[in-house]
């Protein structure tokens, strides 16, 4: 019998949309983050796109929050994830 692992999705973009804005991650490291987020998104219904935005590290991708994820997405950020 398989199990089912289930997660919240709005606070793992959460977490990810602040990795991503964090300076101490290779590209490489972002570029695994990406693919990894929008595979999920995608699978999910829950994928809207990207974009960019710029903080003293610099540059940086985000992903949009999908109405579907917002309540978590907004709660993560209010616990601290983001």
């Amino acid at each position: 019998m398989r199990s089912k692992k289930t997660f919240s999705v709005g606070r793992y973009l959460c977490k990810i949309n602040w990795r991503l804005s964090k300076g101490h991650f290779t590209q490489s490291q972002k570029h695994l983050m990406c693919e990894i987020i929008e595979g999920i998104l995608l699978e999910t219904g829950n994928y809207l796109g990207y974009g960019y935005d710029y903080n003293e590290q610099g540059d940086y991708r985000f992903y949009y929050v999908h109405p579907k994820i917002r309540e978590d997405y907004r709660r993560a950020q209010e616990e601290g994830y983001g």
